[in-house]
């Protein structure tokens, strides 16, 4: 969560490097296969990225303020766009079974507490130590 959105966030930019090490690491340490269809889904995660964080910056928009309604529904647009974009590569190189609902709902209990967690964290350091991290945002319910 942040308080205003630089530039740079609508342009997927974040993304780019730590997809690009994720991949670096897997197709050299741990061993990836280097196929076409391991390539293929490695440019599919970094675009399904970039497209979930753009829903999620469309639902936060440009305010200063945060709602846990607008926070929420980011997280849950995002999820969805992201799993709907891997699902879309799914239907053409084949791989649907591993979107069946237990694993996708696997999967987002992960992401959900990934998501309270990190919330927690800076909601936790931007009230013990604003002059580091910035003032606490407001948080309202709408």
């Amino acid at each position: 969560m942040i308080t205003s959105q630089p530039s740079s966030i609508s342009s997927g930019e974040p993304q780019f490097p730590i997809w690009a090490t994720n991949q670096v690491l897997g197709f050299t340490v741990l061993g990836y296969p280097h196929t076409g269809y391991a390539f293929a889904w490695g440019g599919a995660l970094g675009i399904a990225s970039v497209l979930a964080m753009l829903a999620g910056a469309a639902v936060m928009g440009e305010r200063d303020e945060l709602s846990s309604f607008r926070t929420l529904s980011a997280f849950l647009i995002g999820f969805f766009v992201y799993e709907a974009a891997l699902f879309g590569l799914a239907l053409v190189v084949g791989g649907t079974e591993t979107f069946a609902m237990p694993i996708v709902g696997q999967i987002f209990a992960n992401d959900a507490l990934w998501f309270a967690g990190l919330s927690g964290a800076y909601w936790i350091l931007t009230s013990t130590a604003p002059k580091l991290f910035g003032p606490t945002p407001r948080l309202r319910l709408a």
